[in-house]
């Protein structure tokens, strides 16, 4: 009986210990796409003031 008892207690720890890292990989991955996406619009911006500067040095 305390072997099935055992068990049943091991897999719980097991699954709590799951649940937190899935968890945590969800928030960094937040924070990496966060990151990603400023990312973006500043090269984005920087993409767009060289067009503009190319622009005005032909006119």
């Amino acid at each position: 009986m305390n072997s099935i008892y055992d068990n049943i207690l091991r897999k719980s720890r097991e699954v709590n210990s799951l649940e937190n890292e899935v968890e945590e990989l969800g928030i960094f991955k937040f924070k990496q796409k966060k990151y990603l996406n400023e990312r973006i619009e500043e090269l984005k911006m920087k993409l767009m003031n060289l067009k503009n500067q190319s622009f005005i040095k032909r006119t």
